[in-house]
This record gives structure tokens, sequence and C-alpha cells, in this order.
């Protein structure tokens, strides 16, 4: 039981990651709440803001699709393996890019009219963590 809820939280966590990452890859113009950040409609931006605001946002997407991949096939591996080493590569991949985006969006949140999706990254961090714990202690069960 231990392992299928810890199998849930950490694919739960990259599928959402993964979700966003490709909402970032395709997105042709930036978010309501980009909009909301900066006071402007994404036709009032020049044509070199657009393009440096649509590079920023397919960076993030190409981070976080990247990710969402790595903890899924680490979270694979320890299905198979079940080594110790695994579940912290797991929880510092996905804290290294969820604790980057919470700090990006607090800091829109505190300087601008923005409101972005912190509800979801937060809920990511905790299915993390819930993850982690959850894949050690199936190791102890299983020893």
């Amino acid at each position: 039981m231990v392992t299928i809820v810890a199998n849930t939280a950490n694919i739960l966590c990259a599928a959402m990651s993964l979700f966003f990452g490709f909402v970032y890859l395709v997105t042709p113009k930036f978010l309501n709440f980009h909009s909301a950040a900066i006071e402007k409609k994404w036709e009032d931006l020049a044509p070199q803001v657009q393009t440096l605001i649509l590079a920023l946002m397919r960076s993030l997407g190409g981070g976080l699709v990247s990710v969402s991949i790595t903890i899924l096939y680490l979270q694979y591996q320890f299905q198979i393996r079940q080594q110790s080493w695994i579940p912290f590569c797991i929880l510092i991949c996905g804290l290294v890019l969820t604790i980057s985006i919470l700090f990006a969006q607090f800091t829109v949140i505190k300087k601008t009219k923005g409101r972005p999706p912190v509800i979801a990254s937060l809920f990511a961090l905790v299915l993390l963590i819930v993850g982690y714990f959850l894949n050690i202690a199936s190791i102890a069960v299983s020893n």
C-alpha cells in the first residue's frame, strides 16, 4: 500500500509538471496572470519583448518536461530495484525546480498584480515530500 501511494504521489507530481511544461512550450502568447503582472495585453508588447517572454516560457517549459520525465523514470526504476539513492534523487530534482518556481511566483505576487498558480506549485511540493518519505518507508518495509 505504501508503494502505491508513493507511486501515485510522484507520478501525479510529474504529471502536473508535464502538463504545465507542455502549456509553456506550446502557448503562442503569455498567460492571463502574465498580462495582469505587467498590466499590458500581449498585442501591446513590442515584438522583441514578445520574443523574450516566449523564450523564457519555453525554457521553463523544457525544464518542467525534463524534470517530469526524470521523476517518472526514477520512480519506475525504484519499483524495479528499490535502491536507496533513488528517492533522494527524485526529491532533489523536484525540489530544485519547484522551489525555484515558487520563488519566482512569490516575487510576482509581491511586486505585481499578477497571481500565478502558487497552489499548484505548493501541491507539487507536498506530493514530492510525501513521495519521498513513502519511498523511504517502502525500503524499510521490504527489508
